[in-house]
């Protein structure tokens, strides 16, 4: 699961007089600590081994599925170019539309010769940018209380991280100037989004990020919020004004539209740490689409 977002501050002028909360120099401290916080957890689901994940529980957890369930990020992007590769797919340009602090786009240069990540969040992207410079960062995990331990985050050396760059920008208003990607990745954005139509609405049409024959995954755990995303913007998950069910799941193929044709479904667990003896499991729903047109 995402974190909350982090505050971000855009340059004005901003519509309708609108002040973000990070112009606020009386909370700059809080936003601060969040901010850290925030980027500590992305860190840690996005690099953390499983040494450090579960240090706390040691062989207890070792021996468990648990183990297997850790680096989500890096094993969606190994499973669309697996899936690139199966159907003979070039691999040439990547796009990871809510990349956070980049694990996915790293793996994903592995196979790509281009990979852009996008997120609206500018301390989230000097994380990755960070990252991308130095190939380490550090992190503190939470222990118990507020004891933490403070441990490095590192991009593996294998990568050519020259390959990959970041980008500010929102995932429902994406620029033209990205042009179009062999393979595209939403995954675990859409339940934190205002209008998760108007992502989905920008993959394909004639400024299609996803090029024709090109492959999108979209993963969600569905796990819709009022505050977030109003309720009638929901891909599901509410019942209709005739009081029928509508499941996420039917609203992604409508929402995905006749332009692409799906190639895989999975249930992928992942596992993040709370604490040192607290963890929590997801089991988001992972698909591979292919655009025909």
């Amino acid at each position: 699961p995402q974190p909350p977002l982090a505050p971000m501050g855009p340059p004005p002028p901003h519509a309708a007089g609108w002040v973000p909360p990070s112009s606020d120099p009386s909370r700059s401290a809080e936003r601060a600590v969040d901010g850290n916080t925030i980027i500590s957890q992305y860190l840690q689901q996005h690099f953390s081994t499983e040494a450090h994940t579960f240090a706390g529980a040691g062989k207890a957890v070792a021996d468990t599925a648990l183990s297997g369930m850790i680096r989500y990020p890096q094993r969606i992007a190994a499973r669309l170019a697996d899936k690139a590769a199966a159907l003979g797919i070039p691999t040439g340009r990547a796009l990871d539309i809510g990349c956070a602090v980049g694990g996915t786009c790293f793996e994903l240069a592995r196979h790509c010769e281009e990979v852009i990540g996008l997120d609206q969040s500018a301390a989230i992207i000097g994380a990755a940018n960070r990252l991308r410079t130095s190939g380490t960062m550090e992190l503190f995990c939470p222990d118990e209380g507020e004891l933490t331990t403070t441990i490095k985050a590192v991009v593996d050396p294998t990568v050519d991280r020259a390959k990959v760059s970041f980008k500010q920008m929102d995932a429902m208003c994406l620029s033209p100037a990205l042009g179009e990607f062999d393979l595209v990745v939403v995954s675990n954005l859409l339940e934190a989004l205002i209008s998760p139509g108007s992502c989905l609405g920008r993959l394909a049409g004639r400024q299609g990020v996803v090029k024709v024959g090109g492959l999108v995954l979209v993963a969600s755990t569905y796990d819709w919020d009022a505050r977030l995303t109003p309720q009638d913007l929901w891909l599901g998950g509410r019942r209709d004004a005739a009081g029928e069910q509508l499941r996420s799941r039917e609203g992604l193929a409508k929402a995905m539209g006749k332009c692409f044709e799906l190639t895989h479904e999975e249930n992928m667990p992942q596992v993040c740490r709370i604490n040192a003896r607290k963890y929590e499991v997801v089991v988001t729903n992972v698909t591979i689409w292919r655009r025909t047109e």
